[in-house]
């Protein structure tokens, strides 16, 4: 990925989880409808990854049954100014070192808790529930069909059984998983703030669904004054622990009780779509830079009525990913390599026909970058409309 697909994807991905998250923030946070806020915020997460790839359109329009045509001027590429900038770095590339980084990270974590869970031995059995006891060392927690107890704590065979309960609807409804889903976009788009503010929503969910299991047909006093008399104890990344910091608010949803107000769930589903469809009638969203084209005469479109031939965004963007290729330049081959693109009223590649080429290593070069090209859209009596665009690509090697 460079930085002409990078940026605009990236710019995208923030707007659907920022406006998805304030969404949740202000209409459904505190709703007691957990398993739908649960879904909602599953449903943002994996939405968020996949509008900005979304493209609501159908096939090229033939309204006229012709295509209007433009020639560029030659784009050149010699082999001395790609050698000068042979290897650049793309924020896609910083992107993708972090994101290792934090995957090794991840995997680091996950062996350490792997590790503790052996240190812990055999389960043995609270009530009657098996759990790895910790000795202290970790706070009463749950990870995947793990249950951590912490034997020192002193309670009641009551308070036990809400804890298990508690923990033992972490595991039934594989809270876990939900974690390590956000663990992932975590590493991946590190870089976007609301991925985290999502996972902390996600994690004080878990907490009201378990909350709300341990209660059943327990005092729900009884088990606030649990929340409030116990401490925060060690605690190890990835597992859900039983006292949560968000203990106020578990407090005020246990003992809520507003009715649900279904309106605000039916609202969610327009907001996404419209999303969705904002998402894909994108324009380019990086800055554009209008490219600047050798001087000469330019050749006449074809079609009638053409007010605004199609303008080249990310040109020189896409000519330096070309560059030239190393077995070209040492077996000296250069020349002419000409393409006829078709691209859409949004200024969109579609699909593309080799004309002539010197050779069949730059025809691979160009062809392999020529989908990435994006331009201002050409307009048709003040619409945009369809083109084919034929891009001659000039290689030189110069003495």
């Amino acid at each position: 990925m460079t930085n002409a697909t990078f940026f605009p994807y990236a710019l995208e991905l923030l707007i659907v989880s920022g406006a998805g998250t304030v969404f949740y923030l202000l209409m459904l946070r505190r709703e007691n409808r957990f398993v739908w806020n649960r879904m909602f915020l599953l449903a943002l997460s994996a939405l968020a990854v996949l509008m900005p790839l979304i493209t609501w359109r159908g096939s090229v329009p033939w309204s006229d049954g012709t295509l209007s045509e433009a020639i560029l001027e030659p784009v050149l590429i010699t082999a001395e100014e790609v050698g000068d900038a042979a290897f650049k770095i793309s924020w896609a590339m910083v992107s993708a070192a972090i994101s290792l980084i934090l995957l090794l990270r991840g995997g680091i974590r996950l062996i350490n808790l792997w590790r503790f869970r052996q240190q812990c031995g055999d389960a043995r059995m609270v009530l009657d529930t098996a759990c790895y006891f910790t000795g202290g060392k970790l706070g009463t927690s749950s990870f995947g069909p793990w249950l951590f107890w912490d034997e020192t704590l002193e309670l009641t065979d009551v308070e036990k059984r809400q804890i298990l309960d508690h923990e033992g609807c972490h595991i039934r409804q594989r809270h876990s998983l939900d974690l390590l889903w956000m663990e992932v976009l975590l590493i991946l788009f590190w870089w976007n703030p609301a991925f985290y503010l999502l996972r902390s929503l996600m994690i004080a969910n878990h907490e009201a669904l378990a909350d709300q299991a341990a209660i059943g047909s327990s005092d729900a006093n009884l088990y606030r004054q649990l929340l409030l008399k116990q401490w925060l104890r060690p605690r190890m990344a990835l597992t859900h622990e039983f006292i949560f910091s968000h203990t106020k608010h578990r407090i005020d949803m246990i003992t809520s009780h507003i009715q649900p107000r279904r309106w605000k769930y039916f609202l969610a589903l327009p907001l996404l779509l419209s999303l969705s469809y904002l998402s894909s009638c994108k324009q380019e969203l990086e800055v554009s830079r209008h490219i600047q084209i050798p001087a000469g005469p330019r050749i006449p479109l074809v079609a009638e009525g053409i007010d605004g031939e199609p303008i080249p965004i990310n040109l020189d963007e896409v000519k330096r990913e070309i560059g030239y290729p190393e077995e070209a330049r040492e077996g000296g081959e250069q020349g002419l390599i000409l393409l006829k693109v078709e691209i859409d009223k949004e200024g969109n590649y579609v699909s593309h026909e080799l004309l002539e080429s010197a050779s069949d290593i730059l025809a691979n070069a160009v062809q392999a970058q020529v989908s990435n090209v994006r331009f201002e859209p050409g307009t048709k009596d003040g619409q945009p409309t369809v083109f084919s665009v034929t891009i001659p690509f000039s290689f030189r090697l110069l003495n």
